[in-house]
């Protein structure tokens, strides 16, 4: 039963990838980024560092820490801030990235570049069937 149900997820998330055209690089840069901002980088350095890292390590996601390479990179590039300057960091009104491909919200975001409305996007993926299966 566990395994069928982690078979149905695979094919989900295959048909989302090919549906929606979910991108990867994408995907994983805003996931990378994300990880930055929450570490304490600014978002356009994050955005950036993330950018070079996933391009350079693209090939090679099982053997690299993208995370660790992306923070390296990010805290190299990042300027050091004054004493004077310094600002209180706390919870502000950022915006949360949403990295996982079988997230609804990714979804319907997908098919929304896709022009397809958020129902449409979802039957396409199979979260929502077709009624006439229920009648028998």
């Amino acid at each position: 039963d566990r395994i069928e149900a982690e078979q149905r997820q695979a094919e989900r998330l295959e048909l989302i990838r090919n549906e929606l055209g979910y991108d990867v690089v994408e995907q994983t840069v805003n996931e990378v980024c994300a990880w930055l901002v929450e570490a304490g980088i600014d978002r356009q350095s994050a955005k950036r560092s993330a950018e070079k890292v996933v391009q350079a390590h693209l090939s090679e996601l099982d053997r690299v820490d993208l995370h660790k390479e992306a923070l390296k990179l990010a805290l190299h590039t990042q300027p050091v801030p004054s004493s004077a300057s310094t600002k209180q960091r706390g919870r502000s009104n950022s915006k949360v990235i949403l990295t996982e491909p079988n997230d609804l919200r990714v979804i319907v975001s997908q098919g929304r570049k896709k022009k397809l409305s958020a129902y449409e996007a979802l039957k396409a993926v199979g979260y929502i069937k077709n009624p006439l299966e229920f009648l028998g």
